[in-house]
């Protein structure tokens, strides 16, 4: 998995070729997940202040434990 980050968004033709030439490429089917992830991504710095994030699987294994109380 792979992404990139541009400081514009990429013109639409720049784009749908990036997008036709990853489809060619496939998804990864990580973890046996009923969800392909692409393989890479390409998103700017506008998108990202906006909230949009990579698609990326979540740790497998993984548990979130609370963390005690500190006493002072």
């Amino acid at each position: 998995m792979a992404g990139l980050i541009v400081m514009e968004p990429l013109p639409r033709r720049k784009l749908k070729s990036f997008h036709q030439f990853m489809a060619a490429t496939g998804d990864l089917d990580m973890f046996q997940t009923p969800l392909p992830y692409p393989r890479m991504e390409v998103l700017s710095v506008p998108e990202i202040l906006d909230g949009k994030r990579f698609e990326t699987p979540t740790p497998m294994g993984r548990t979130q434990t609370a963390q005690p109380d500190l006493v002072t």
